[in-house]
């Protein structure tokens, strides 16, 4: 489930090329998603997507950025308002384990604990951006 933040652009597909929107790739073959319909089969572990950081998706804008400057295309001015960042607010059960993961693409870290915050119904949700805690919002009472 994903919750867009205010701006929602209609642009092309932004899964990762290399994952296939999966966020892992095979560990033996890095440029073969582990799983879906192209998975590599060859029953190697998997790791993380190197081009995503295990988020399944790619910054556009970031993408553009560097095509545009390795092809001379002088684009990359033009580019700031398409930057959207990837965070996971994830509802925590009473036992204190992770219920259920929810995607946010928003522009700033305060669009994704606004969007967060609206998640708390009943449950505390945790923000994260990748690797680091955001904050926590626990349900009233």
């Amino acid at each position: 489930m994903a919750i867009g933040c205010g701006w929602e652009p209609s642009l092309p597909d932004t899964r990762c090329f290399r994952c296939a929107g999966t966020g892992f790739v095979c560990q033996a073959h890095p440029d073969l998603p582990w799983s879906g319909a192209f998975a590599c089969d060859c029953g190697s572990r998997s790791k993380p997507c190197p081009s995503c950081d295990g988020l399944g998706h790619i910054n556009l804008a970031e993408a553009l950025s560097a095509l545009s400057e390795k092809e001379g295309l002088g684009i990359t001015d033009s580019l700031s308002g398409l930057t959207m960042h990837g965070y996971r607010a994830y509802i925590i059960g009473g036992d204190g384990h992770i219920q259920r993961c929810v995607e946010l693409f928003c522009k700033t870290e305060d669009d994704a604990k606004a969007q967060a915050k609206q998640l708390v119904d009943g449950h505390a949700v945790e923000l994260w951006d990748r690797g680091r805690q955001i904050d926590r919002f626990n349900p009233p009472g």
